[in-house]
């Protein structure tokens, strides 16, 4: 079966990846006019992880359970029991800062310079404690407006892979989305925004 691809619907090449607590309201979308990536950036607690090398993966895989009748061989409906979302993608700064935003367990700090003391930036890991957080993704589809997608609440589930040479480095991160319970049932996942035209004056 062939199928027909929207090239408008995808998001085009690297993306900014933003992080805050759960429940953390979102930017000012209102003002936007494409073309363009969103400005101003996001503030209150948004905080910028760092920009993928190329484009996300995101996967979302619902489980049915069919529903049999007597007599029938062929079920008659099937009812939803379970929803998956994962989403992966690769940073492209090399930096303990932006390391940070791909382990869900890990430590960042800073010890100043001093005497007999170089200035560091530390990042510790092992048996922290694993955090929810809130994610937005910005890019541009691929006829230059800003796309956005938000999940609600995300943990980092999948390895952290650290990959440096001379043609390639990057952070490879793979996060699984959690439901919003606060939110309604069919709208506890994420949700994607595609600025289409400016506001009316």
């Amino acid at each position: 079966m062939a199928y027909n691809i929207t090239v408008a619907n995808l998001i085009a090449g690297a993306i900014e990846v933003w992080e805050a607590p759960t429940g953390e309201s979102l930017p000012d979308f209102d003002n936007i006019a494409p073309p363009g990536i969103v400005t101003p950036a996001p503030s209150g607690n948004w905080v910028e992880t760092g920009s993928t090398m190329e484009e996300f993966n995101l996967v979302y895989t619902p489980t049915y359970t069919k529903i049999a009748i007597n007599e029938v061989a062929a079920a008659p409906a099937q009812v939803l029991v379970e929803e998956e979302l994962e989403f992966s993608y690769t940073l492209a700064e090399d930096d303990l800062t932006n390391w940070k935003g791909s382990i869900n367990a890990a430590t960042f700090g800073t010890t100043a310079a001093g005497a007999d003391q170089t200035a560091q930036d530390e990042l510790i890991v092992g048996s922290g404690t694993p955090s929810v957080r809130a994610l937005l993704l910005l890019g541009t589809n691929a006829e230059g407006g800003s796309r956005i997608v938000h999940i609600f609440r995300a943990q980092q589930t999948g390895p952290s892979d650290w990959a440096r040479s001379r043609e390639h480095q990057g952070r490879a991160v793979t996060w699984s989305g959690l439901a919003d319970v606060s939110k309604a049932a069919g709208q506890n996942l994420f949700k994607c925004y595609d600025i289409t035209a400016a506001a009316a004056s």
